[in-house]
């Protein structure tokens, strides 16, 4: 969740297309949510919670103030499970709006958050790369926080412009 009135990030290749989607709290519920925005190539999409609130958030840091070698987490919910995981390691590199690290992202954590040292999001899990590719060991790929903040700002100011 990146506001308290409920929109919500995760990965577009996740939706497959779809103009709905259940949306899982940390307390176990199941919230109903219609598809805002949603950008294949960017393979990000935005979501709206269709009741409740004030729901608990949280916000985009600044990736580009993560250095490299700096620690991040990553949290999610792998193969469709109900059990969070938690994933720790360090930014590795930059490649133009994606960023490289080797903390693990599981199978099914698509779209999950990976956090700062303070908290705040500065990436969302999208791909690993690597088990049988001989070019690389294991790479697992975030959109870059930065990116990902800049379009989810301009889908929601839209959406509410449109809204009103």
């Amino acid at each position: 969740m990146v506001t308290a009135d409920g929109y919500v990030v995760t990965n577009s290749h996740v939706l497959q297309g779809a103009p709905r989607a259940m949306v899982g709290t940390h307390d176990g519920r199941e919230i109903p949510a219609e598809v805002v925005a949603d950008d294949p190539d960017l393979d990000l999409a935005l979501l709206e919670l269709t009741r409740g609130g004030p729901h608990a958030f949280v916000t985009f840091g600044r990736s580009a103030d993560v250095e490299l070698g700096g620690e991040i987490v990553i949290l999610g919910y792998p193969l469709m499970g109900d059990t969070l995981t938690v994933t720790r390691g360090v930014l590795s590199a930059r490649l133009r709006g994606w960023l490289q690290t080797d903390a693990a992202v599981n199978p099914g954590n698509s779209g999950g958050p990976a956090f700062d040292a303070r908290g705040q999001v500065i990436g969302v899990a999208t791909r690993k790369l690597g088990g049988g590719d001989n070019r690389v060991e294991s790479a697992n790929l975030l959109l870059d926080g930065d990116l990902a903040r800049r379009t989810v700002d301009a889908w929601i100011a839209d959406h509410r412009r449109r809204a009103r």
